[in-house]
């Protein structure tokens, strides 16, 4: 029993390599983990953006349609990293190659889960400086709140796995009671009617298809990267459990509380909501703590990407943490909050493609059999100019469902390309943890 304590409160050291059997947690852990992302203020924030463009029925819709397209590619995605125990980064190299994941692929993730990491330290920093101002008297700069909050979120995710399984342990039960009682408060105090009656101004709606694809867009990133968190698990049952069962039921129960609660109470931000409700001291708690949850995760895959994308160490991986939470932290003081709904947008041209490629070379071209993958080495142009291709295509053609078009197109001509063009099985020599052997011999 004290060797399993060490072990789970032990610091991260795999980053690249395999995780070793004995370090791989329950599906339990894993979904909590995957609660914990679901239950942010972005969630929030989708729903009370499509507040101001869908009405009721079809933002259900749209929510349920756009998560459920995204959970399909996430569990593949997140059972081809845990039959190979390893990060997005090293299992899309049978597909990019290690360089053209680098290059291509590693610098587009980086800045994308640095950008969410802004994102979210804005709404932690706000949240704790209205807390100590207009319930203790304590009067905190936002910006100091958001270098002191991004300092803490960082520490955490450099910790690595086994922090994430304990903050959200401890977390996600509370959020959630939480969320609950303000939803209560908020149908017993506001005229549930509204709801029924409401509908969008007529100058800012949008179709079904718009508000699937922005769904979707909401969650492309956290998609792909999935599979850093998913190597985690022993089994393709324990990550289909973990993420179906993690992100689906929460990130719709989210969505649509923030719509519900944006339209009954006539306001879009969920501080003040959450203050309007009667509930200031512990709503402002929830929100820094869904942040908390949340913006650790964006952190931690961040600093895995970095280790691919400059080349270091496997025991690289806290300072390259360390260098995207401060970079993150750097671009939430720059008024980041004001491109929120753009970034949705960028986030699902671009890594939708991604998707797409990765699920068509392990699924389509390797079979789901592990012993046909290997780490590849230098570019494989195949499946770098497929997904160039989904992408042109999603931001050219200018339609609401371009987005799913582009998933498609990246898929069907990966598939083709390869049957077309030789695949060379140019080999990483040393992988990862073989490199880690060899400094220890």
């Amino acid at each position: 029993m004290s060797e399993q304590k060490k072990i789970d409160g032990s610091m991260e050291s795999v980053t690249l390599g395999k995780v070793p059997q004995k370090d791989r947690k329950s599906w339990v852990t894993i979904m909590l983990i995957q609660a914990g992302i679901m239950v942010s203020v972005p969630c929030l924030m989708v729903g009370s953006t499509m507040a101001t463009c869908l009405d009721l029925p079809n933002a259900i819709i749209a929510v349920a349609a756009g998560f459920a397209i995204a959970v399909f590619f996430m569990t593949l995605i997140g059972m081809q990293s845990s039959d190979l125990g390893r990060p997005m980064c090293v299992a899309a190299s049978s597909a990019f190659g290690k360089t053209g994941v680098r290059i291509f692929l590693m610098t587009l993730f980086s800045c994308a889960l640095v950008c969410w990491f802004g994102y979210q330290s804005v709404v932690c920093g706000q949240a704790f400086s209205n807390l100590m101002g207009q319930f203790f008297g304590i009067d905190i700069d936002v910006n100091v709140s958001i270098i002191v909050w991004g300092v803490i979120m960082m520490l955490t995710a450099i910790w690595g796995i086994n922090a994430l399984g304990w903050l959200n342990n401890v977390a996600i039960p509370a959020l959630l009671i939480v969320i609950v009682v303000a939803a209560v408060i908020c149908f017993n105090t506001y005229d549930v009617s509204v709801l029924a009656s409401y509908g969008p101004p007529a100058e800012t709606q949008i179709s079904l298809l718009a508000g699937v694809a922005m769904a979707f867009g909401g969650q492309s990133c956290g998609m792909v990267v999935t599979g850093d968190i998913t190597r985690f698990q022993k089994t393709r049952k324990d990550t289909i459990l973990s993420t179906v069962i993690g992100v689906f039921p929460v990130s719709l129960l989210m969505i649509v509380l923030g719509y519900m609660l944006a339209v009954m109470t006539g306001d879009s931000d969920i501080s003040n909501i959450l203050c309007t409700l009667g509930l200031p001291v512990l709503g402002m708690l929830v929100l820094i703590l869904a942040t908390w949850t949340t913006n650790t995760t964006n952190s931690y895959s961040a600093g895995i990407d970095m280790v691919m994308l400059f080349g270091t160490s496997e025991k690289s991986r806290g300072l390259m943490t360390l260098i995207a939470g401060a970079l993150g932290t750097i671009l939430a003081l720059t008024g980041i909050m004001n491109t929120f709904m753009d970034f949705l947008n960028i986030c699902g041209a671009a890594f939708g493609p991604v998707a797409g490629v990765i699920v068509a070379d392990y699924w389509i071209v390797r079979k789901g059999n592990p012993d046909n993958w290997f780490y590849k080495a230098g570019f494989d142009w195949v499946g770098i100019v497929s997904w160039l291709a989904g992408v042109l295509f999603t931001v050219l053609v200018l339609t609401d469902y371009s987005v799913f078009l582009g998933i498609v197109l990246s898929f069907v001509l990966y598939i083709v390309l390869r049957k077309l063009v030789p695949e060379k099985r140019n080999v990483v020599e040393e992988e990862p943890e073989a490199a880690e052997e060899a400094q220890v011999a």
